[in-house]
């Protein structure tokens, strides 16, 4: 109830298209009186103040106070970029107005009812799981830091995620006959130094479709012995062809004989090894595994919740849902959106009576 309470009005203002201009920032809503006790602050929420310091009021709407307490604490919610902004009393002055305009707008909705309207109650509902996994599940079921050696354990198992060996960017044609590929090759090496007339050529000629839409290019590959299963499919005297060009921008000078046709090769660029030592990148790792984790046992805790919760699906009433689908997919509306009309149920077709 207390929970609900704190996120009803944010919900109903949120929910009313006009959180963002009442906030520059987004502090949760002052609870209102007559609505259920105020949760109180816990020490480390009142920022060094003392419980009576907090209490002191510093704006009332109606019968709604704003104390000292909560404005320290939605100000020292914020990250400390954004909270260095309040330094000055302008600024505190400011949020405070900022809090108040929110109880004027949030009570306004609530004289219409919007309290009880079906989006502010999903609102709600959203606000208050945010806030239990905040308070709740993050102290007591999730994890919150990874073991060494399991860091040390995904870092030798997926090494060849963290270090790349020397790379070849490699480009190739393909061609059915061997007299096609030379040929093609003695016009290729006569402009060698012209990367255009190498892609006009692959997208006009080459019969790999794959490649021959890029230019030919296959991307980069290791050596062929250094191949970790990852890569595309390559062939290997294709990949030999590529490694024993020495210069970047350079042609193989022969064709290579392949199962799939005559290939014409070409190495477009080249890249150093890279070697991430695991001390550089352990805070990936961590937080890798720690999403994993904490995935895994949010996953266990929903199914014990399911086991022990009484859940029933009627799969054949969500043949009932209607679902607005837009009439024409290029035809749009009202600040570009697409217009929309509401399906109806198919009809059932029975047989006509038959005359005796």
């Amino acid at each position: 109830m207390i929970m609900a309470t704190i996120s009803r009005k944010l919900a109903l203002l949120n929910v009313l298209g006009i959180a963002l201009l009442v906030w520059g920032c987004t502090p949760s809503a002052p609870d209102k009186k007559g609505e259920g006790d105020k949760p109180e602050l816990k020490d480390e929420e009142l920022g060094g103040l003392s419980p009576e310091e907090a209490a002191k009021v510093v704006a009332k709407v109606g019968d709604v106070e704003i104390t000292v307490g909560e404005v320290t604490n939605q100000i020292n919610r914020m990250s400390p970029f954004i909270r260095q902004r309040f330094n000055s009393p302008e600024k505190r002055k400011e949020f405070v107005e900022k809090l108040v305009r929110m109880e004027l707008l949030a009570a306004e909705a609530e004289s219409q009812g919007l309290q009880d309207d079906p989006e502010v109650e999903r609102a709600v509902n959203q606000a208050m799981i945010r806030l239990y996994t905040k308070k709740e599940l993050e102290k007591k079921v999730l994890p919150s830091e990874v073991a060494d050696a399991e860091v040390k354990k995904y870092y030798d198992e997926h090494s060849h995620e963290f270090n790349k060996p020397d790379q070849a960017r490699v480009s190739i044609i393909v061609l059915k006959t061997k007299e096609e590929a030379e040929e093609m090759l003695r016009r290729i090496k006569e402009k060698e130094d012209d990367p255009r007339f190498f892609r006009e050529m692959a997208r006009k000629n080459s019969i790999d479709n794959k490649s021959k839409t890029r230019g030919g290019d296959l991307r980069y590959y290791p050596k062929f012995e250094e191949l970790t299963g990852d890569e595309p499919p390559i062939d290997k005297a294709i990949l030999n062809a590529a490694w024993s060009i020495k210069e970047e921008g350079k042609v193989y000078p022969k064709v290579v004989e392949t199962d799939k046709g005559f290939v014409i090769v070409k190495v477009t660029n080249k890249k150093k090894a890279v070697i991430r030592k695991l001390e550089n990148i352990r805070r990936i790792i961590e937080n890798r595994l720690l999403r994993e984790k904490r995935r895994e046992a949010m996953d266990a805790y929903l199914k014990k919740l399911r086991e022990e919760a009484d859940i029933k699906v009627f799969d054949k009433n969500l043949d009932l849902v209607h679902i607005e689908v837009p009439r024409n997919p290029h035809s749009h509306g009202p600040m570009g959106k697409t217009k929309l009309r509401r399906t109806k149920p198919p009809v059932r077709k029975t047989n006509p009576p038959v005359k005796q």
